[in-house]
């Protein structure tokens, strides 16, 4: 396990891309599947409360629903979310070696759970 220290925000968009990429389907070792999920569930319990505020934010400031920057209230409404997506979080994530990725991931997929990927140390005698 390692620390993985990031903001809220950042965090929401990690989650995003993870399931953009189908990283839940892929094809990992054991380890790697149950470190893929155990992660997954960390960072939806970091986030419950963030994604609450964000709905929250979302309605207080949409008639629709959904936000963009043609909404009247767009200036108010991201100076909000900005302030709620810069906290810092901490999680302790599973990691993973590369030997435990599947052996088709894409570029794509690499990219979004390297934060969980274990760096090799080479020994030097």
């Amino acid at each position: 396990m390692k620390t993985y220290k990031t903001t809220l925000g950042d965090l929401f968009n990690l989650r995003q891309t993870l399931i953009k990429n189908d990283i839940i389907n892929q094809s990992f070792s054991r380890k790697g599947g149950l470190s893929v999920a155990r992660n997954l569930k960390k960072i939806d319990a970091e986030l419950e409360e963030f994604t609450k505020k964000r709905d929250d934010l979302i309605r207080e400031y949409s008639d629709t629903g959904t936000m963009d920057p043609s909404n009247p209230k767009w200036g108010e409404f991201i100076a909000q979310y900005n302030s709620l997506s810069s906290v810092e979080a901490s999680i302790e994530i599973n990691t993973i070696t590369e030997d435990e990725l599947p052996e088709d991931i894409t570029p794509a997929a690499c990219i979004s759970i390297d934060f969980m990927v274990e760096e090799s140390v080479e020994v030097v005698e």
